[in-house]
């Protein structure tokens, strides 16, 4: 892994930290540009998110 990405890993921490959830999973399927997000707390719900490189929280 490049230190660029190892940066931009490390940025999300703090968020990820803020989650209420015990566990969290991500998964992005490059293909069909899907970020499938996962999270655990008691039971299992997941999450979708469609053409994710074109959208930013903010």
């Amino acid at each position: 892994m490049e230190a660029v990405e190892v940066r931009k890993a490390l940025n999300l921490v703090p968020a990820l930290l803020d989650v209420l959830y015990s566990g969290i999973w991500t998964v992005y399927d490059r293909e069909d540009d899907d970020l499938i997000i996962r999270y655990e707390n008691g039971s299992v719900v997941g999450s979708a998110v469609l053409n994710a490189s074109r959208g930013r929280a903010g």
